[in-house]
């Protein structure tokens, strides 16, 4: 699905990482290989290519965007899932690496999350949403949190994000916290002062081969968004 947006050599440095991946726990799954297979075809890489060596650091070095790690990493998880069995040895590779993209991505069934639940000011949300709109995927959802310690610019920061949504997204939008709630938006943006607020409607969605980002300051503590859904 996103294999194709990498350079050549991006492409390669998945592939190499990849059967690191699917080797690492000393069992070769039909699963694993199967999907290794499918990734290669949609790569184009279907003859063996001399594949980079080295250091995971080296082979991750021709990773130069965001959008290039979200794509890889959303592919790895998938892989690591194949057999049913995310082992720690899988585990360090994906998610221990200083080249992961912003946020977490987690997979819950067929759903994919962009959890960026940490931390958020004006130009991180800016870039997450840019980031999560250049994504070629369907069914997009987006969560996001209050932005705290504005101070005196905490209302024009936060409606300049609604602006910047307004034009970009046009559904699936939910803005958590009085900031938000506060901001001037229209009919398909749905706005909570509060998480208690939006937990009976979390209760009742259901998300099925969804995409979602969930972004916002700590202290919102989005990512209680999880085991709503």
């Amino acid at each position: 699905m996103y294999l194709n947006k990498l350079t050549d050599d991006q492409k390669l440095a998945f592939l190499s990482i990849s059967l690191k991946l699917i080797n690492s726990d000393g069992i070769l799954d039909r699963r694993e290989q199967n999907a290794i297979d499918m990734m290669r075809i949609e790569m184009g890489l279907i003859e063996e290519a001399k594949l980079p060596t080295g250091s995971m650091e080296d082979i991750l070095s021709v990773y130069d965007s965001n959008n290039s790690k979200i794509y890889s990493f959303i592919e790895w998880l998938a892989l690591a899932y194949a057999d049913d069995n995310f082992s720690g040895e899988e585990k360090k590779i994906i998610i221990g690496q200083d080249t992961r993209p912003s946020g977490e991505i987690i997979k819950k069934g067929a759903t994919q999350i962009i959890l960026d639940a940490y931390n958020a000011n004006p130009s991180s949300m800016l870039a997450a949403l840019k980031n999560f709109k250049q994504l070629e995927v369907n069914n997009k959802y987006l969560f996001l949190g209050d932005m705290f310690e504005l101070g005196n610019a905490a209302e024009k920061e936060h409606q300049s994000i609604v602006n910047y949504i307004e034009s970009n997204f046009k559904s699936n939008i939910f803005l958590i916290g009085e900031n938000f709630f506060n901001t001037n938006t229209g009919e398909n943006i749905l706005k909570f002062s509060s998480f208690e607020d939006l937990i009976p409607v979390l209760e009742t969605l259901k998300l099925s081969n969804a995409n979602l980002l969930i972004k916002g300051s700590r202290g919102m503590a989005l990512e209680r968004i999880l085991d709503l859904i």
